[in-house]
């Protein structure tokens, strides 16, 4: 990690920064993690799913993510090797997505003349 992910940036005015130290944290949530690794949300739960990152759920709804385990795949990710070996595994494929009354084609209906 850099030192301008360990740290965060307060604006002064008149483009300077003071630069604060921030606390080491043992985990993230899903957000913070996507930040860490310049990811979207869903591809941090598609990381999850596959079992890529290390996390818990302490609550309901609530998923903390190892920190060590983010720096362990990004390292993992600037290794060529990691690329090779990803691509033999089989890529899941992707949901169809179900027709609703939006996306169905308009039917015809007959209509009486009298």
């Amino acid at each position: 990690m850099s030192i301008l992910q360990e740290a965060h940036l307060v604006p002064l005015g008149g483009g300077e920064f003071k630069v604060v130290p921030q606390k080491p944290q043992p985990e993230v949530t899903p957000l913070q993690a996507a930040k860490m690794l310049s990811v979207s949300r869903p591809t941090i739960y598609r990381l999850l799913e596959l079992g890529m990152l290390a996390h818990r759920r302490p609550s309901r709804g609530k998923i903390l993510i190892s920190t060590d385990s983010i720096r362990a795949h990004r390292l993992a990710c600037e290794d060529p090797e990691f690329w090779s070996r990803q691509a033999g595994k089989p890529v899941p494929a992707p949901k169809a997505p179900t027709a609703t009354a939006a996306t169905r084609a308009p039917t015809r209906r007959s209509v009486r003349v009298s």
